[in-house]
């Protein structure tokens, strides 16, 4: 099966090659030598000369971009603007790089720039400009004010909400998310390295080792061989090396392969063994690792899809897995191009990657209503589960910036899932919405989050069962509501899963729900992880995992009277989990428990009596990117420039 998916991956990796007019031949990544502009140069010396206002500034020379690309070669237009962003914008030379070199063996984002420039609407005059200089050009511009666009005349008149009747008895489903696999990881290589991502045989500490050996040897090429896992050989660790990567994964680096089959084995024991009868599975999206993206290419991003997919199915077997794209999940890095605008075929291949990919793995057929890699699909229960590609609104997706005011639906992706929502209200079917970007992060457009947000409260709570996210890594939840916080204003909830892969100090960690059989309603969420810490011992043995907690145990354990008597035949539907955010908001003890399991207990749990968690009540009680930013007045959030480029 994977074998001719193999020869698909290597037809599109050469349509690709063939698409850019570029083989896939390594080339050093900071050695651009693109031709002068004298005159484009000139033109931002004097302007930036001449006035301080970097918002207009920078909207200024968009629009000179916009201009040049009526008679100039690609590659002088992204040598002006790599000029702006290296002496105008403050921004390293590498971000600068990643942004605006042109595509060709690495994930940069200079050839979608240059599209985006054919595409884009007057920069002087439209949300375009604003929003392209507030989130791409280091907050050049304040965030403009959310515009409001009335959806209302996409759907028909909310009909009367029927009383949901529940059953008695529930069904599992498994959730797992951000697997972010590694497949360059080497045991033994730098786990405490200065540079982008450690434990690969790049990997480098800037500063010279003592010369003291780590006290712990290592087990080379341990794997899981017909599903029993095999220690390797044990080798020395390298006196060189600060912090050596242990087997099973580090928390300064993403998922080795044998973290992940220990991940998925033990998905597949606790079915067994707790004769859970998973009906199906959800995956949140990114299975592609961190790594800095001029070491990204196209041949690393297939790869790692399909390892990622190849494994949960040996390892879930019959059990369907429906799974969304994440930003890291595409090539180059979180691009996406609207199927009406002309450059939609640069990116068809992840499409049929992925139906190959689910077709073969008898999880989603061909014949479902699509949509850029997202779809709709009935279960046998008649559950309806809509997969959304968030790339749509995900702020680094530079096609996302295209037209935005005047069309903020270019992709057409509220149109269709407005349309899978009416056909489903009008069958008296409920519906499971899951992405891989919440719409309340800070990642998410804002115009795209609050129109979303619309979206979700037209068809709650009668419609719309449930909502399922990744991308944070932690285990979080957030509450939509219709006006004040408040338990008679609620609407929805989202649950957020944790992910397997360690990076940023978080424990590896996964969950199942208990679901209501007749109003697909989440009665509980189970969740498990494992200490990695506590796999560094030398032995290279497999780590053990354990329970950690049941939603519905640990939230309804507390003195609080709305809590406590939480009836056990109600679900735990959004009034619940704003009663749970109120307590993370006026207990630090709470917001400690909460803070535990958003990082399952590793030692970066933070201490929420010194102040370090005040923002998780802000997160957890929005639903919506203005509604978070403005819960704490955080607008200093709503861009952030990470050197390496990294992102959840």
């Amino acid at each position: 099966m994977f074998w001719r998916i193999f020869v698909i991956s290597l037809c599109i990796h050469l349509a690709y090659a063939s698409f850019t007019g570029q083989t896939f031949k390594q080339k050093p990544f900071l050695n651009l030598h693109p031709p002068e502009d004298i005159d484009s140069k000139s033109f931002i010396d004097k302007l930036y000369a001449q006035s301080s206002d970097t918002c207009t500034n920078c909207k200024k020379v968009l629009a000179h971009g916009v201009g040049l690309t009526q008679n100039t070669p690609p590659e002088q237009i992204v040598a002006v603007f790599l000029y702006w962003c290296t002496t105008k914008l403050s921004m390293s030379e590498q971000l600068c790089n990643i942004t605006y070199k042109l595509s060709t063996s690495t994930a940069t984002m200079g050839t979608d720039f240059t599209n985006l420039l054919v595409l884009i609407e007057d920069p002087l005059e439209s949300l375009d400009g604003d929003y392209y200089c507030h989130f791409k050009a280091g907050g050049a511009c304040p965030l403009p004010p959310t515009p409001a666009y009335d959806l209302s005349s996409w759907w028909s008149e909310r009909p009367s909400i029927l009383e949901l009747e529940q059953s008695t008895g529930f069904f599992n489903v498994a959730h797992l998310s951000d697997f972010h696999v590694e497949l360059d990881y080497a045991v033994g290589g730098e786990a405490n390295c200065t540079d982008s991502m450690c434990c690969t045989p790049r990997s480098r500490n800037v500063h010279t080792n003592s010369g003291q050996t780590p006290s712990t040897d290592f087990f080379h090429n341990s794997s899981y061989t017909d599903f029993v896992f095999v220690k390797g050989d044990e080798i020395p660790a390298l006196e060189v090396v600060w912090q050596p990567a242990h087997e099973f994964g580090e928390y300064t680096c993403d998922t080795p392969e044998l973290l992940l089959n220990n991940s998925l084995k033990h998905v597949r024991d606790t079915n067994q063994v707790k004769t859970l009868g998973f009906e199906f599975a959800l995956f949140t999206g990114d299975m592609v690792d961190h790594d800095d993206l001029y070491h990204t290419t196209m041949d690393t991003t297939i790869h790692e899809e399909i390892m990622g997919f190849r494994d949960m199915k040996a390892w879930l077997g019959d059990i369907p897995v429906y799974s969304v794209l994440g930003n890291h999940d595409t090539f180059p890095y979180g691009q996406l191009a609207q199927e009406s605008l002309g450059f939609a075929s640069r990116f068809t291949w992840n499409d049929e990657l992925m139906g190959d990919l689910w077709e073969e793995s008898n999880w989603v057929p061909r014949n479902v209503s699509k949509h850029y890699t997202g779809f709709s699909v009935v279960t046998r229960r008649g559950l309806k589960v809509i997969s959304l590609n968030s790339n749509v609104w995900y702020t680094k997706n530079m096609y996302a910036y295209a037209g935005i005011a005047s069309n903020p639906d270019s992709f057409g992706s509220l149109r269709w899932l407005i349309d899978e929502l009416t056909e489903s209200e009008e069958l008296g079917q409920r519906v499971w919405l899951q992405a891989h970007i919440p719409f309340a992060n800070v990642d998410t457009l804002p115009i795209s989050s609050h129109l979303l947000g619309e979206i979700v409260a037209r068809f709650s709570p009668y419609t719309i069962a449930a909502i399922f996210f990744g991308h944070t890594h932690k285990d979080q939840f957030q509450v939509q509501y219709g006006a004040d916080k408040d338990p008679g204003n609620v609407v929805n909830m989202a649950w957020i899963s944790q992910s397997i892969a360690p990076l940023f100090t978080l424990n590896p960690s996964w969950r199942y729900y208990q679901v209501d059989s007749k109003t697909f309603s989440v009665m509980d969420s189970l969740n498990f992880y494992q200490r990695l810490n506590e796999t560094v011992d030398g032995e290279g043995n497999e780590p053990e995992w354990q329970f950690e907690y049941s939603a519905r145990e640990v939230y309804t354990n507390v003195e609080f009277s709305q809590l406590k008597q939480w009836e056990k035949s109600t679900p735990l539907n959004a009034t619940f989990w704003h009663y749970v955010a109120e307590q993370i908001g006026t207990n630090a003890s709470f917001n400690q428990v909460y803070t535990n399991h958003q990082f399952r207990y590793s030692p970066a749990t933070p201490d929420c009596f010194t102040g370090l968690c005040d923002d998780n009540y802000c997160y957890v009680s929005s639903f919506t990117r203005d509604a978070y930013l403005g819960c704490n007045n955080l607008e200093a959030l709503s861009y952030h420039i990470v050197g390496s480029f990294w992102d959840v």
